[in-house]
């Protein structure tokens, strides 16, 4: 009975914890739970009552035509839910996930969506004005016909997202990332941009651009973070992106360590690009277990990779943790590699050699790994499910019971047997 108690009080306590580091109140959500109609009729008998839903899962909900108006949503989950029509208007939504949700025609007027993920949404027609999305990820969204007058999208990454017919008069750009954005019969005028303001061909945006879309050019100050450094005048100071590719080409035909300092010396001014090309952006490099230069050179050119590792084979090759998913590494040279942590989701390895590779840990999900020599290669804990493992290698190969293999199903003994693996019980 005493024991019974102990158990008792010690639920009691956990109960009172807040859920993923958020504390919302679970009498709203149960609320929420019962359906839009409950909700919207409690927010119309409580117009006083500050709701609080930061960092509830909402994920594949049908919340159309919710009202979140002015609500703190911060870190919530929301992706692929529907929240067409819902009215999001002052609301906080700060690194909130709405992967492939729909917002159809939704109200986020004066909303702020700060690192926010909007990957592939749907906002065909939402009111988005004033609105504040810096550092937000639109990548492949759907904005045509939203308004975004007077919107902040400072550093956001808008890849290929449809803008057609979208009112961006008076928005800041200032360091958006709009490469292959459709922006036909967009409204930008009076939008700002800046000197890192990347545009849908892919270079900065410069003055004959900016004259071009009636938006604005202005010349500000950016550190090393993406954040202000020098004033420069536009025209004739930003080598085009052309330039650039040229420019490394050549630098990176000689040897690996000059290679590396002209990496060390092109960081991109711009944060998204600073992102995309490193996977990081620069202020953020001390935090990380991997080299931001090896993780360049091997998604740049597999070749030039491979040839580093021959001209400096003891070179220690520190990518744990890196991210380098749908990348192509086919025949790379990644023995002994430190790739523990690594997400390789959908990554081509197509007869990389990874023999003595440590992998402890790392996403391979859909991986292909056909002809991929993994001989001695540590994969205790990794994750491998719907990897193609067609004639892969694993004579010595360690696995563990938290091994996921491309069936689903754990590794154990058995198959470590018949493949030539080693199966180990815990480190």
């Amino acid at each position: 009975m005493k024991h019974f108690c102990i158990v008792w009080v010690f639920l009691c306590c956990m109960s009172l914890l807040p859920v993923s580091g958020f504390s919302y109140d679970s009498e709203h959500y149960s609320v929420l739970q019962q359906g839009v109609k409950s909700w919207n009729a409690m927010r119309v008998r409580e117009p006083e009552t500050r709701f609080d839903l930061s960092g509830a899962n909402m994920k594949g909900k049908n919340l159309k035509g919710i009202d979140f108006s002015h609500m703190n949503l911060t870190g919530a989950l929301l992706d692929g839910s529907d929240l067409s029509e819902a009215d999001l208007r002052g609301a906080v939504l700060d690194n909130a996930v709405f992967k492939n949700t729909l917002l159809y025609e939704a109200l986020l007027r004066d909303a702020s969506l700060r690192d926010a993920d909007l990957e592939e949404a749907g906002l065909d027609g939402a009111d988005m004005r004033g609105v504040v999305l810096d550092g937000a990820v639109l990548r492949q969204a759907d904005l045509a016909g939203s308004l975004l007058r007077d919107a902040s999208l400072r550093g956001t990454d808008l890849r290929a997202a449809n803008l057609r017919m979208a009112d961006l008069g008076g928005a800041s750009l200032d360091g958006a990332y709009l490469w292959r954005a459709v922006l036909d019969g967009a409204n930008l005028e009076g939008a700002v941009v800046t000197p890192v303001t990347i545009v849908e061909t892919g270079s900065f945006a410069d003055q004959a651009w900016a004259e071009k879309k009636g938006a604005s050019l202005t010349i500000a100050e950016h550190d090393n973070s993406g954040a202000i450094a020098v004033e420069k005048e536009a025209a004739g100071q930003q080598k085009s992106a052309e330039k650039m590719l040229a420019e490394k080409e050549e630098t990176l035909k000689g040897d690996p360590d000059t290679a590396t300092v002209y990496l060390e010396k092109s960081w991109p001014i711009n944060p998204v690009q600073q992102k995309i090309r490193f996977g990081v952006t620069r202020d953020k490099v001390e935090t990380l277990m991997y080299d931001v230069h090896q993780r360049e050179l091997l998604v740049d050119n597999v070749s030039r990779w491979n040839k580093m590792r021959k001209e400096s084979p003891e070179k220690p090759i520190r990518l744990a943790e890196a991210t380098l998913s749908r990348k192509m590494l086919d025949g790379a040279d990644l023995r002994n590699a430190d790739l523990s942590g690594a997400l390789l989701k959908r990554t081509d390895l197509v007869e990389a050699d990874m023999r003595g590779a440590n992998l402890r840990g790392a996403n391979l999900r859909e991986a292909d790994l056909t002809n991929a020599d993994l001989r001695g290669a540590d994969l205790r804990g990794a994750y491998l499910w719907r990897a193609n493992l067609s004639w892969t290698m694993w004579e010595g190969a360690i696995v563990d019971a938290q091994t996921v293999l491309g069936t689903g199903k754990k590794a154990t003994p058995e198959w470590a047997r018949k493949s030539g693996a080693l199966y180990r019980l815990g480190d």
